[in-house]
């Protein structure tokens, strides 16, 4: 893998913006968590999941399209651009006036209103699509990264001043629109405007060709991870989903943020591999690893001390949210593996193993919505976005091995041990928390927690992140 050393400071700048925006957002939610109630949250929700589906075909792919042009081509981005603004348009007005339909469908009318408003976000998703792309196929993350962070503050500072004024949960959609419209003005300067000169859409056939595989695949991939929340909404309740909106806020979102760090920066870099397994079979499995013993460890840590995190940032009344994010954020650390590895996938074009992997996951959220009916609880379309997440990955990881792009077994000797260093984070985790009104107990615990990173000093010739980094050149070998 060449240019390995600037891909490691894309990430690095892309998700230090995004721990940043991260700090921000739970700032923000610790203030929203007290003046809105969890009903309120749910319409909130409701309104985004309904949005993001509309915003998934209005996008069009747009953006991976970009990303994995071998060659910009000014002609192409002007049919693109083009092609963006009428998806935008079309989008904006069938989420406006369709409302009301979506609110019925997930039995909470309170919803129809924000749902409106993000009718502004429609129109501009396709264009943001397509600049954000541009920016990463150019390589810009430094810029991208510190644009992204300072329009996500702007958002929510004016967003908590409209909020606060109102009182109304309608408000809460006014962080999101005015961080993304701001985003989109910064972009189109960023990119010298060259994606607000238009021209014939048939200039890039091809690229919308495969934009629309992407659209398919990601309205699949909308079914099957949003079946649970509305069958939550539907035979729960709205608070209940209100409770999930604000577990995410502290597993899902800061997970997101990381792995949206990771895929902006490598997505270009698959289109190196479309004609050469070879290459593909050597890093792939280097990268899963490498991300893995990121997410998993960190996933593992969060299940154990969220819980008693929440209460203190939300303060009374999110009880339920406590309990969910111990599942669901060790759910999230394998989650950031598997968008990984389905991004390269998508990037190689093969929607059909994408096609068929989301068909297989709406038949096992079918399965959780009947769960969820029988037993009116939030549980089972918890549980079943962990299954999801594993049995995806299972999926592609078989694929790309059958077909060379993945060398399986080394794959799995890698994962194992991720599970190892897991299982022994997560224990010194459990004990401490379990343990912190013990002196001795927590200086024993302090003891091995020095023990093991003198131990991954000691053997860091072998220890697997640091050999990957310096296979690559981002550590450098000991002299």
């Amino acid at each position: 893998m060449t240019g390995v050393k600037p891909l490691a400071t894309g990430i690095a700048w892309s998700y230090g913006a995004q721990v940043l925006t991260a700090i921000a957002q739970f700032l923000y939610a610790a203030v929203t968590s007290r003046l809105i109630a969890p009903d309120g949250f749910g319409a909130y929700a409701i309104a985004l999941v309904v949005s993001g589906l509309i915003t998934l075909v209005a996008n069009g792919g747009l953006g991976q399209s970009v990303a994995r042009m071998q060659i910009l081509d000014q002609s192409r981005l002007e049919g693109l651009a083009t092609y963006a603004l009428i998806l935008g348009f079309i989008a904006a007005v069938v989420l406006f006036f369709t409302a009301q339909f979506w609110a019925g469908i997930w039995g909470d009318g309170s919803a129809a209103a924000p749902i409106k408003w993000l009718a502004i976000s429609a129109l501009l998703a396709p264009h943001i699509g397509l600049t954000s792309g541009l920016m990463r196929r150019l390589g810009h993350f430094k810029h991208f990264a510190v644009c992204t962070f300072i329009t996500n503050i702007v958002g929510m500072v004016f967003g908590l001043v409209v909020l606060i004024s109102t009182g109304s949960p309608v408000a809460l959609i006014a962080a999101p629109i005015i961080a993304q419209l701001t985003l989109w003005l910064a972009l189109t300067h960023m990119t010298e405007r060259k994606l607000v000169r238009f021209g014939a859409p048939a200039r890039a056939r091809d690229d919308i060709s495969f934009s629309w595989g992407v659209t398919l695949a990601s309205v699949l991939s909308y079914t099957a991870n949003n079946l649970g929340k509305w069958s939550v909404s539907r035979w729960v309740g709205a608070a209940a989903l209100g409770q999930w909106n604000r577990s995410d806020v502290v597993t899902a979102v800061p997970f997101y943020q990381l792995q949206t760090a990771i895929t902006q920066v490598v997505y270009p870099e698959f289109r190196h591999d479309r004609g050469d397994t070879n290459r593909a079979k050597r890093a792939w499995p280097d990268l899963l690893i490498l991300v893995a013993w990121v997410t998993v460890p960190a996933g593992a840590v969060g299940s154990i001390i969220l819980p008693y995190l929440v209460p203190v940032l939300f303060g009374p009344g999110w009880e339920l949210a406590a309990s969910l994010t111990a599942a669901l954020s060790l759910i999230c650390g394998v989650q950031v593996v598997t968008t990984v590895l389905g991004s390269a996938v998508e990037a190689l074009g093969k929607f059909k193993w994408i096609w068929a992997s989301q068909v297989l996951m709406i038949g096992i959220q079918i399965v959780a919505v009947a769960a969820t009916i029988l037993r009116h609880s939030v549980w089972p379309a918890v549980i079943a976005t962990g299954v999801l997440a594993v049995a995806r990955q299972a999926w592609y990881v078989w694929l790309c091995g059958r077909s060379g792009y993945i060398d399986v077994p080394r794959l799995l000797s890698g994962y194992l041990r991720v599970v190892a260093g897991t299982a022994y984070v997560g224990l010194l985790s459990w004990t401490l928390v379990n343990s912190i009104d013990s002196p001795i107990r927590v200086a024993a615990i302090a003891l091995s927690a020095a023990c093991a990173v003198l131990g991954v000093l000691s053997f860091r010739d072998s220890f697997p992140p640091l050999v990957i980094l310096r296979r690559y050149g981002i550590v450098r070998n000991d002299e």
